[in-house]
């Protein structure tokens, strides 16, 4: 993931080993954690990443972002094809990083071809942006960051989605609890 998915290590919630996320990281960054992807063997895999892949420009559309995170998926399948994919929405910019950037703008449109893609590859695409209720509270002054007190909340629904769809069960339900 990127600099918000980080904040799961960094304010504690999950062991940073098991968060392969970087700062100012885009969807490509993945193919830099392979090793440790490898070594995580993972049974779920949730992938976070967007607002600066659609900040660079690199992808000039949502279709071809969408394509790019298929392109991703496929390469960890390599290593770890037995796990779950679940792809968490692009949540947006709001305030002055909004305004500074009207590209955020786009932030649905991104969401919509990736939420497309996932339904057509089996990948889990999980909604995040209706836990989004109060920009002041739920983000960092920068418009951009998350609260410390929003990752619980975006955790939960991250795991209670997965629940529903049948991605986690019993045998690891206990490890979330760790």
């Amino acid at each position: 993931g990127d600099s918000r998915f980080v904040g799961f290590s960094a304010y504690g919630f999950l062991e940073e080993d098991r968060v392969l996320a970087d700062n100012g990281a885009v969807i490509t960054k993945i193919l830099d954690h392979l090793e440790e992807f490898e070594r995580l063997a993972p049974e779920e895999v949730y992938i976070a990443f967007g607002i600066n892949d659609i900040l660079t420009g690199i992808w000039p559309t949502p279709e071809s972002y969408a394509d790019e995170v298929l392109e991703e998926v496929t390469i960890l399948r390599e290593y770890a094809p037995d796990a779950a994919y679940c792809f968490s929405s692009i949540l947006p910019a709001v305030g002055w990083a909004l305004e500074e950037n009207p590209v955020f703008e786009e932030v649905d449109a991104y969401n919509e071809a990736v939420r497309d893609m996932c339904a057509r590859n089996d990948i889990l695409y999980i909604d995040n942006t209706d836990l989004l209720t109060d920009p002041e509270a739920d983000y960092q002054p920068d418009g951009i960051h998350l609260s410390i007190d929003f990752y619980p909340a975006w955790g939960a629904n991250l795991m209670r989605s997965s629940c529903e769809a049948g991605i986690r069960t019993d045998r690891n339900r206990g490890q979330e609890q760790e």
